[in-house]
């Protein structure tokens, strides 16, 4: 009945019509066609030419349900680390109050130098641990929620943002460079605003000990979306840990050079993803780094 509807339907019109059929069968077996008719010059016949596709239509059904139990999935985990993240807030400030309370309240000569070093080591590892509370709860907000989106003149949030680096800039004699930004960049302020903060801090922290640093912000843009690029000229990055560079925790240096929890550039990343766009690096080891990422002119949740 549906081929012969299809033909009906191409004797009438004269030209080509493409379908794709299901055809059922006894057992429960069912197969799918992708077909072309059209219609012999000079004739009432019609030609058709069909091909099974049974197997691309079951890998489509599967990819489609595995894709929807990932989305559920990802948005299980970004609940769970939220709960987690705010419930481990309540432990780690008790811990840290009761080692205040040790420290005020003992006499001086019951804390000999190592007793000391171990209160001293609490408080490292609980503001340490609070730093990573933060950044995890951080990054689960930014997934979050369907993205409210702007027009934001970026340069004016560029010059408000750069405020809280003045003295960082200033000891470190580091020169910022920054293009002509887009004056209506269609985006969320807070996380681009975030973006450029994490972004600018990192071509800071990782400047070689004897250049001086330098931070280019660049921009450039197409019919379809805004390029950026963040360029320094610090320590660089081997290759081999390019794939890193954007995975949760991830370090590529020791905590004691430079300070960090690992986050920054993954809740980049991330927010470069809910403006859909795509993000990348370019660097060498010892002769800096440049992290480009775009954003489309026409950003949708």
């Amino acid at each position: 009945e549906q081929y012969l509807s299809t033909v009906k339907e191409v004797l009438e019109t004269g030209e080509m019509v493409t379908r794709e059929h299901q055809f059922d069968y006894p057992g429960g077996l069912v197969k799918y066609f992708h077909s072309r008719f059209v219609q012999i010059r000079g004739t009432r016949h019609v030609l058709s030419l069909a091909q099974d596709v049974t197997t691309l239509k079951n890998a489509q059904s599967k990819l489609t349900a595995s894709m929807g139990e990932l989305e559920r999935s990802n948005k299980e985990l970004e609940q769970f680390a939220y709960v987690a993240s705010h419930d481990l807030q309540e432990p780690i400030r008790l811990i840290a109050g009761y080692n205040d309370l040790l420290q005020r309240n003992l006499p001086a000569e019951h804390i000999d130098e190592k007793s000391q070093m171990y209160l001293d080591f609490i408080i490292q590892s609980t503001e340490r641990m609070k730093a990573l509370i933060n950044g995890l709860l951080e990054y689960s907000r930014i997934g979050n929620g369907e993205l409210e989106t702007e027009s934001l003149d970026l340069g004016g949030l560029l010059k408000s943002s750069l405020l809280q680096f003045d003295r960082r800039l200033e000891e470190s004699g580091t020169e910022l460079t920054i293009d002509k930004m887009p004056e209506a960049l269609i985006c969320n302020p807070v996380q681009i605003g975030r973006l450029f903060q994490n972004l600018i801090s990192n071509a800071v922290k990782f400047r070689s000990g004897d250049i001086k640093p330098k931070v280019y912000i660049r921009h450039k843009e197409t019919d379809a979306e805004h390029t950026f690029s963040v360029e320094d000229n610090g320590i660089g990055i081997k290759e081999e840990n390019f794939e890193r560079l954007f995975v949760i925790f991830s370090r590529l240096n020791l905590r004691e050079k430079y300070e960090g929890n690992g986050l920054g550039l993954t809740i980049v990343k991330r927010i470069v993803e809910r403006h859909k766009g795509e993000i990348w690096v370019e660097s060498q080891l010892g002769e800096g780094t440049i992290i480009h990422f775009t954003i489309p002119k026409k950003t949708t949740n």
